[in-house]
């Protein structure tokens, strides 16, 4: 049995693996590549432990909660006469579809700091500069490119190995992709990939 080494799953797909979300096909290409990916598997060990630290915490706020009955909960009203577990689920959906993301992406490294990739690749220069071990928001001029396409963006380290991979939201100006990775000082070369995955642009990035 062999994977691609080169096509990471992004940590979407990693996240829904973890949550049990993935279809037989796709739960079956991503297993195959954690088996051989070292890489992805440390990815995966700490999306596992995000996502069960929020569970943790939806249990502790719904018992705190319930001994606080007849003050918050009573003023909220019927919403808290459902069920237990099917509020439980309800809170734990909620935490995972709007908390997990925003705590991952402001955690102890920090604020995201915005990067605009304005320099291809070229002769002697990295193009844009950024603080290594800090969260990234990475844009550029998507102007250029269908605003209904789908873009795909991958880091590249100088050794020529994908150190992140994810989706690009393209505004219809500009593409952003955020890198929620703590990555070391270095040269990275920043690809971003249209969806029949053909490179459309690269652009140099230096992290001091």
């Amino acid at each position: 049995m062999t994977s691609n080494l080169k096509s990471h799953p992004s940590n979407e797909v990693l996240e829904c693996y973890s949550l049990g979300n993935l279809s037989e096909t796709e739960l079956e290409r991503v297993e195959e590549h954690l088996f051989v990916c070292p890489q992805c598997q440390n990815e995966l060990s700490g999306i596992d432990t995000y996502i069960g630290d929020m569970k943790y915490g939806c249990r502790e706020t719904l018992r705190q909660m319930a001994t606080q009955r007849g003050g918050l909960l009573g003023r909220l009203g019927p919403m808290f006469t459902l069920p237990r577990p099917v509020l439980a689920g309800a809170c734990a959906a909620l935490v995972l579809a709007v908390v997990l993301p925003v705590m991952r992406f402001q955690t102890a490294l920090g604020v995201p700091a915005e990067v605009e990739l304005a320099t291809s690749r070229g002769a002697g220069s990295a193009g844009a500069h950024a603080a290594a071990r800090h969260p990234l928001l990475l844009q550029l001029d998507g102007s250029a490119l269908p605003a209904d396409g789908t873009f795909r963006a991958e880091l590249v380290n100088q050794g020529g190995s994908a150190v992140w991979s994810g989706p690009a939201v393209h505004d219809g100006v500009h593409l952003s992709f955020a890198v929620r990775k703590s990555l070391a000082a270095g040269i990275y070369w920043v690809r971003l990939y249209d969806s029949g995955d053909d490179l459309v642009r690269e652009y140099g990035l230096e992290l001091k």
